[in-house]
């Protein structure tokens, strides 16, 4: 009985490690840039504005919906004139 159990998991085993496992390819870094007109506005301008977005969106979406809540927060750092820009 114990052969078999270890016969059954070693094949099992085999089974798991031949499987290329698929990575989901990893986004950029990005930081946020004023895209408004006028001067841009100090960073704890920025980061309040970026609070009340998470803020916003924690009302409106779960954060376990991962890219909708990204992308909310986004859209309302467009609307407040703040745009993301990708780190290199």
């Amino acid at each position: 009985m114990i052969i078999l159990v270890a016969i059954v998991y070693f094949a099992l085993a085999a089974c798991v490690e031949s499987q290329p496992i698929p990575l989901a390819p990893l986004s950029k870094p990005t930081v946020y840039e004023w895209i408004g007109p006028g001067p841009q506005p100090s960073l704890k301008s920025m980061a309040q504005d970026k609070a009340a977005c998470v803020h916003e969106a924690e009302q409106k979406v779960s954060r376990s919906a991962g890219d909708a809540w990204q992308t909310h927060v986004n859209l309302c750092m467009r609307t407040k004139d703040w745009g993301q820009k990708a780190i290199d």
